[in-house]
């Protein structure tokens, strides 16, 4: 089922790529576009075989809302410290266990992190992210912790696992 399923998204994804790259509805491109998409989806499963388990439907939706609210609040948290004179700032570093065990799971937390107002994901040591805080005090840390932990809990459910 998880190849099935596997193929048929990568089948429509290099589908789509193609089509909005070559742009007609010409024949000899839509050739050329067949053989394009069977080469790119053959190296796709060779390179990145299905898993056997998909990704959650209810927490990758969860993951989706948190994202989008994210990126409202930090948009407006940008336009509030660029446009106030002299914004607080106290920068620090702070390091954050985490215990996702993937390298495309900790990656996509350090891009969920970075839109977390002030922070910013700076180094992935494997059992621990780096941060960079605008806020650098230990409240500062500290909420910057609790919501690394609430992030790193979402992906994990939305791939399957738990923490």
């Amino acid at each position: 089922m998880a190849y099935g399923v596997s193929l048929l998204v990568r089948v429509c994804a290099a589908g789509m790529l193609w089509a909005s790259l070559a742009g007609t509805g010409d024949p000899a491109t839509i050739g050329a576009g067949a053989v394009a998409v069977a080469l790119a989806v053959g190296a796709s499963l060779r390179l990145l075989p299905p898993r056997g388990r998909l990704l959650r439907p209810g927490p990758l939706l969860r993951l989706t809302l948190l994202f989008l609210s994210r990126s409202l609040v930090a948009s407006f948290d940008v336009a509030f410290r660029a446009l106030r004179p002299g914004p607080p700032v106290a920068p620090g570093l702070a390091a954050v266990p985490v215990a996702l065990p993937t390298a495309t799971q900790r990656a996509l937390l350090r891009t969920f992190v970075s839109l977390v107002p002030g922070t910013l994901g700076i180094r992935d040591e494997g059992e621990r992210l780096v941060l960079h805080l605008l806020d650098g005090s230990d409240a500062g840390a500290a909420a910057a912790r609790a919501e690394v932990q609430r992030i790193e809990i979402l992906i994990a459910a939305a791939a399957g696992g738990g923490r």
